[in-house]
């Protein structure tokens, strides 16, 4: 459990132009977030001199809220990224430890009306061949929306589910079940699109999340891990993110 005191520290630092979206963003008070997608091993991370946080866990997107650090015009970003931390000892595994920033870095800004998280639960019933899906949100400055609305689509755009609600802080979805839909397997990765629209007052859209969704169950039977009613076999390889020449940093084509 003991960080190793010969730890190096690489120090990131540039200086950007903030785009006229976000710039916009900026004036209208809308909250703006910074997102590391991939650093190892842990960060301290600074805008404009402010201190914004600290994170380590490499392979999970780190947000930061730099609302107000953030400046219209020229910022300066500055990231000390540490080769060891606690969680070294947690992401251990049988691979080169390669360290820094290895994925994007991106500015998002946010609607005042904003769906903030996001949990689906889509099921499958292999003896009657349905399909259900729930979805709760959390939605912020609710009060200033007047619904919302969610449309399933099938991989055509043919919309197989739709329904529709007053905007609250904690909103919730339930299907029912859904007909003709099919389940989620490795061997045949059926994916369905839920989208979600905040509509305000004058019935415009103010935020559209979407999210892909595979109806699928696991459980364990008689002792027997089962998918959609079926005996699983798992069938795998133990893939690293690496290349070569850019380490960590890969491209789509070193996926494929």
């Amino acid at each position: 459990p003991n960080i190793p005191t010969d730890s190096h520290v690489a120090i990131y630092r540039r200086t950007f132009e903030t785009s006229t979206p976000v710039s916009a963003a900026i004036e209208n008070k809308r909250r703006i977030t910074l997102t590391f997608h991939g650093a190892s091993t842990a960060i301290y991370v600074w805008l404009n001199g402010s201190f914004v946080g600290y994170a380590e866990d490499s392979y999970t997107p780190s947000e930061f809220d730099v609302t107000e650090a953030l400046i219209s015009g020229t910022n300066t970003l500055a990231v000390a990224c540490y080769e060891y931390a606690t969680a070294s000892w947690l992401e251990d595994q049988d691979f080169w430890r390669m360290h820094g920033l290895f994925r994007s870095v991106e500015l998002t800004a946010q609607p005042h009306v904003h769906v903030e998280h996001m949990q689906l639960e889509a099921d499958w019933d292999a003896e009657s061949g349905t399909a259900s899906l729930d979805a709760a949100l959390s939605v912020r400055n609710a009060s200033d929306a007047a619904t919302i609305s969610a449309t399933l689509k099938d991989s055509e755009g043919n919309v197989v589910w739709e329904a529709s609600t007053n905007a609250d802080a904690n909103t919730t979805f339930t299907s029912g079940s859904l007909q003709g839909l099919e389940p989620w397997s490795a061997e045949s990765p059926s994916l369905y699109e839920l989208e979600v629209n905040v509509i305000d007052q004058a019935g415009n859209i103010v935020e559209a999340a979407v999210q892909k969704v595979g109806f699928r169950r696991f459980r364990i039977e008689n002792g027997i891990m089962t998918l959609n009613g079926k005996r699983i076999v798992f069938k795998g390889a133990d893939r690293h993110e690496f290349d070569a020449k850019r380490g960590r940093s890969i491209t789509e084509q070193d996926m494929i």
